[in-house]
């Protein structure tokens, strides 16, 4: 027999879980979280009351930020950063090595891998790829329901599918419009857990239709109802590996942003250098670092690279290359050294090319920038 719920208790509780929603940013640790959202593997004693009873988009919601859309500005997709890479080109050795000395080349070469390796425009398409077959998805279902009905399966089937539509599309609009990359991996964790929850009764379909009941099918029904359900377990396989390949996209999303904001912790950094970089970054998170902006930065990264590398026919005799990072550095026949730096120069250096010389790691050229 049940117990008649008491009304102070429930109003007590009511009360409780107010102060608790009004706390909530102080109370949740989000990335734990959504870390921990992540396994939907297996369904737990609560998995259905909570299916029924939660709205994850709405919670989602209520417990983020509200963020303003940014609208697109085309005139802002040009890179900073390239343009500043442009004049270091042509700027004079002594220039390039003050940047050299503020950006070390190790920092500056993760920067550019990660812009080479951010594809805001492959999550893009995956989230459209995946949005696309959630519909075949539902129409599959849908003929299912024709031909066979199995009582209330391809119902919930259909709902879920609904609601993965709803957060497929969402996540496609959080990369239009640049917005957080929690929210873009909260919207995701939420979508997988609509695909795993129906492909987990998708399996379970056939043993739905009530086999005292099968005579009331024609032969044509049963087969098409057969083979839309070997249909509907292929396309959830498809979503499945679709929505983790987005996962990982987004995942990679967040490197680039990262790297940056490093860099900006520089402190010897190029002040000409930190405000392009400053400029690229406030824009790739107010409208998300697509492929135009992320080409030229990637473009100016390397080209900073190759002005604080290459300095073949450089004169340099009356430059203090004291503290200046040498490992690294190219120079030819050509180039011209301070007379107390060419011999070790020399010493410390490897052909690579044809009168082209890289200066390698070498303890003699440490100890000779510790007596100068």
């Amino acid at each position: 027999m049940n117990a008649i719920p008491d009304p102070r208790q429930q109003q007590a509780i009511r009360q409780s879980l107010a102060v608790l929603h009004d706390n909530l940013g102080e109370i949740l640790d989000v990335e734990s979280g959504l870390r921990d959202a992540m396994n939907f593997g297996e369904p737990n004693r609560l998995d259905s009351a909570l299916a029924e009873e939660i709205d994850a988009e709405a919670g989602l919601e209520a417990i983020l930020p509200k963020e303003k859309l940014a609208e697109p500005d085309t005139q802002q997709d040009i890179s900073m950063v390239a343009t500043y890479a442009e004049n270091l080109m042509t700027s004079p050795w002594r220039s390039r090595l003050n940047v050299r000395v503020g950006l070390p080349a190790q920092v500056l070469q993760e920067a550019q891998f990660a812009a080479l390796n951010h594809n805001l425009d492959s999550a893009f398409e995956q989230s459209d790829r995946i949005a696309k077959n959630i519909e075949r998805a539902l129409d599959i279902t849908r003929l299912i329901d024709l031909y066979v009905p199995a009582a209330s399966s391809t119902t919930e089937i259909i709902s879920l599918l609904q609601n993965s539509l709803r957060t497929a599309l969402q996540v496609k609009n959080d990369l239009t419009h640049g917005r957080s990359l929690w929210r873009q991996h909260a919207h995701t964790l939420i979508l997988t857990g609509h695909l795993q929850k129906g492909q987990k009764i998708a399996r379970k379909l056939t043993s739905k239709v009530d086999s005292t009941n099968l005579d009331q099918f024609s032969k044509e029904q049963l087969k098409q109802g057969l083979t839309g359900q070997s249909k509907l377990a292929l396309e959830f396989d498809k979503l499945m590996s679709n929505t983790a390949q987005l996962s990982t996209t987004i995942s990679k999303l967040g490197s680039l942003e990262r790297t940056l904001t490093a860099i900006l912790n520089v402190s010897a950094l190029d002040p000409e250098f930190a405000s392009a970089l400053r400029r690229d970054l406030q824009i790739g998170r107010k409208q998300g670092f697509n492929g135009k902006l992320t080409a030229g930065l990637a473009r100016g990264l390397e080209r900073i690279n190759a002005a604080t590398t290459d300095f073949a026919g450089a004169d340099l005799t009356n430059l203090d290359l004291t503290g200046v990072p040498l490992t690294g550095i190219r120079w030819s026949s050509t180039t011209r050294w301070p007379n107390d730096w060419q011999e070790i120069i020399h010493i410390s250096s490897v052909k690579v090319s044809p009168n082209l010389y890289e200066i390698r790691e070498d303890p003699r050229l440490h100890n000779h920038m510790t007596t100068q």
